[in-house]
């Protein structure tokens, strides 16, 4: 009779847990994320923006929306995309952030973004915006905001260049591509007139035209070619220019004249801390370099030296020489201060190769 009690107990105490149990998961609320209404972009209180290169961590731009309402606690993910058609063909983010419904881009930030997005600098373009809305870690349900759209004057920090493409460059160390042709810089961000440039011509065609590069300093085919047409470098001419003879040149351009100017280098140290052993006189000439096609630099190898002062000069004469960046700005300077070596260098390198980016170094080995 015990047992028989305790086993009905036991039946009474399963039921009700079964109760309980069956209870709890009917109480349980079940959230499903549902698709959000597209999220509203806020206009900009202002239409046009100008970029100063000159404060790059600056705020440029605010962008701001609503809250995405999935119909569940969840956290949104938001990313902001530039463009430069209505369409976003072929969008640019340059925001992403989690659980904020706003973000703000630097000049340089907005900068590269529209730069990227294909909006050419020094100039007004238009540029459009929208935001994407997603949530979780899988980027589920996505949806878009409404677009936007602004004027921007963006800028760029590499200067303009121009390729010398020709048969030349083959035998020259410079590739056979018109991509691998040598360049000249211009000397400001946004002027597109004078370059120039140190250029070595080998073979015997030593026949080119200018090619103007892309605004990032990429070649790109179909841009503005610049012949030959009675001697002056004019857009569209057919004609080439050919340099006097096989060499190294500095070549300078300036479009807005045509004038093309050749003048051939060939590069030496002087003074006390050189291969020299003193500064050019009457008993002491330069110590001459060799070009070196495949590295594209000058050197003097196998050098004796004491400590001192020298510089680098052109064709044994003061007229065109270089020395120290004094001003920092990424390259030796014309007539620049005197170097020093204090090593005993062994090895002299001045490389030429980058316009208007011109550096030197000393080895000791």
């Amino acid at each position: 009779m015990k047992n028989k009690m305790k086993s009905i107990k036991f039946l009474v105490l399963l039921f009700s847990l079964g109760i309980f149990i069956t209870s709890c998961e009917n109480d349980e609320e079940i959230f499903t994320a549902t698709t959000t209404d597209p999220i509203t972009l806020f206009d900009l209180p202002i239409t046009t923006i100008s970029l100063d290169p000159s404060t790059p961590g600056n705020p440029a731009v605010t962008f701001n929306w609503e809250e995405a309402d999935y119909g569940q606690p969840a956290s949104e993910n938001y990313r902001v995309e530039l463009s430069i058609d209505e369409a976003f063909t072929s969008p640019v983010l340059v925001s992403s952030v989690n659980g904020t419904t706003a973000t703000t881009l630097t000049v340089s930030e907005l900068n590269t973004g529209v730069g990227n997005a294909g909006l050419p600098p020094f100039q007004n373009g238009t540029i459009y915006v929208r935001v994407l809305t997603s949530i979780g870690t899988q980027n589920g349900l996505p949806q878009s905001s409404n677009t936007i759209s602004f004027t921007v004057f963006p800028y760029t920090t590499i200067k303009p260049q121009l390729f010398l493409v020709g048969a030349y460059q083959s035998v020259s160390g410079y590739g056979t591509e018109n991509a691998e042709a040598p360049t000249l810089a211009s000397s400001e961000f946004g002027t597109e007139n004078d370059y120039d440039g140190f250029v070595y011509f080998g073979g015997s065609d030593l026949s080119f035209q200018f090619h103007r590069a892309g605004f990032v300093g990429d070649y790109v085919e179909g841009n503005p070619i610049y012949g030959n047409d009675g001697g002056n470098a004019v857009e569209g001419a057919s004609g080439s220019f050919e340099a006097p003879s096989e060499g190294f040149y500095r070549v300078n351009v300036d479009l807005e004249t045509g004038t093309v100017s050749f003048t051939e280098t060939n590069w030496g140290i002087a003074g006390p801390g050189g291969p020299a052993g003193d500064w050019p006189g009457d008993t002491v000439d330069d110590a001459d370099m060799t070009y070196n096609i495949e590295a594209k630099v000058w050197e003097f190898n196998n050098a004796s030296t004491a400590s001192g002062e020298f510089k680098y000069r052109a064709n044994d004469d003061w007229g065109l020489n270089f020395g120290l960046d004094s001003d920092n700005d990424g390259s030796l300077n014309f007539g620049g201060d005197n170097f020093s070596n204090e090593i005993s260098a062994t090895k002299f390198i001045l490389d030429l190769s980058e316009p208007r980016a011109y550096s030197q170094s000393i080895i000791s080995e």
